[in-house]
């Protein structure tokens, strides 16, 4: 037993000894890692540490590493460029003098701490994978640019971003992203992820779409602290589940934005485009709280509930299209919160208004308007208009003429 408490002790002081600290010396002057004779104890193998000091000069990595760190000292002039396939760092990777260009390669990043720690120095390009199990804190000093970055760290862990990356593809598989700015040209959003921005913003210049999003579904999309910018040129964005504005900022151009449900508690939602904005919630629409405004954009609900509370510090919907195929719940408790309604509800489907409120113009297309007073300037009225004000009050402060009246009955009609 003795014996074999022995060996095992052995054994284990072995494995750590394996692991070193190998520090580039670039002795052969052909600059390349894969020469032993060019460090200082040997070529990195797994767990090592690696160390670039000094004027040893550049060095071309052109063999696949798996180690515990990279470190470019403060006093490292040279520059450092891979060209192999992939590397693997287990512990951190920190920048504080000369350059660490990946090119292409696949960076796997399973260790607690990134670090670019002077500007001029630089850190780029490569396609990043974040793997760790537990948080990571990345700090830049100038803004980082890579061809992509996969982020899939164990469940409940945050990439803690102090500062901006751009990618031209960014993949969110698990994980919170916690703080800092991530600008992208495509971005993909898995099952898997915890549905977290936690006061991390992501910039999105172009747009994604259902048939991007692995596994084809989009649960949540939670906005805590900071920001995400959509497509300003026309785009189409589709969430297949939940967007939460709880603080921020949330900003859209021209396009349209698809999504489930719709809930605000805080923030700032704007749309900015000159043609038109239109976002479709296929389920409830509830703002009760920040601001909410926009004066080209289309909020289309095809749900069960469009409720605003007095929470909400300012609203300004430009058009709400109502075309659910049941009854609406209908709240509003801030009367001018919408400027031109449209209601185009399944055949029999009502409108359950219980407020007063003031818009500049409704159209009745399809379904009955149940309940509550509509003031409005412009009123039309189709023939595919099931015929009902069911308890409920249009009161008209312009005229109209006949020929907006086509077919229906109205119980109760006010001009003014």
């Amino acid at each position: 037993m003795f014996r074999l408490f022995i060996t095992i002790a052995l054994c284990l002081q072995m494995l750590v000894a394996s692991a070193v600290a190998t520090t580039w010396t670039n002795t052969s002057r052909d600059g390349l890692a894969s020469n032993p004779a060019n460090w200082s104890r040997g070529v990195p193998g797994v767990g090592d540490d690696v160390l670039f000091s000094g004027s040893s000069g550049d060095c071309e990595i052109d063999i696949a590493l798996n180690v515990n760190s990279i470190n470019l000292l403060s006093d490292y002039t040279g520059n450092v460029f891979a060209t192999v396939p992939t590397i693997s760092v287990t512990g951190s990777l920190q920048i504080s003098g000369g350059t660490l260009d990946l090119r292409n390669v696949d960076l796997t990043f399973s260790g607690s701490s990134l670090v670019v720690g002077s500007r001029g120095n630089g850190l780029a390009n490569g396609h990043w994978s974040i793997t760790s199990t537990g948080n990571v804190s990345a700090s830049f000093l100038q803004p980082l640019t890579i061809q992509s970055l996969h982020l899939n760290l164990s469940d409940g862990s945050a990439f803690v971003l102090s500062d901006s990356i751009y990618a031209d593809n960014v993949q969110l598989e698990d994980g919170l992203l916690d703080g800092g700015v991530i600008r992208t040209g495509a971005f993909t959003h898995n099952t898997t992820f915890d549905g977290g921005l936690n006061g991390g913003t992501v910039l999105v210049s172009n747009s994604f779409t259902s048939s991007q999003l692995v596994g084809g579904h989009f649960p949540q999309l939670i906005i805590n602290q900071g920001s995400v910018t959509g497509p300003l040129f026309g785009a189409t964005t589709v969430i297949d589940g939940d967007l939460l504005l709880r603080d921020g900022f949330f900003l859209f151009g021209d396009g349209d934005l698809e999504m489930e449900n719709y809930e605000q508690t805080g923030g700032q939602h704007f749309s900015t485009g000159s043609s038109g904005f239109s976002m479709i919630v296929n389920e409830d629409f509830i703002l009760s709280g920040g601001t909410y405004a926009s004066s080209t954009d289309t909020t289309v609900l095809a749900g069960d509930a469009f409720t605003i509370t007095a929470g909400a510090s300012f609203v300004n919907i430009n058009y709400c299209h109502f075309v659910n195929e049941g009854d609406v719940d209908f709240t509003v408790d801030i009367p001018t919160a919408i400027s031109r309604m449209g209601i185009e509800l399944s055949d029999g489907s009502r409108l359950i208004n219980h407020d007063t409120i003031s818009v500049q113009s409704i159209d009745l297309v399809d379904g009955f308007l149940d309940g509550g007073v509509i003031t409005t300037s412009e009123f039309t009225h189709e023939s595919t208009f099931d015929g009902g004000l069911n308890d409920a009050t249009i009161q008209l402060d312009n005229s109209f003429t006949s020929n907006q009246l086509v077919g229906g009955r109205f119980p109760q009609l006010i001009i003014e």
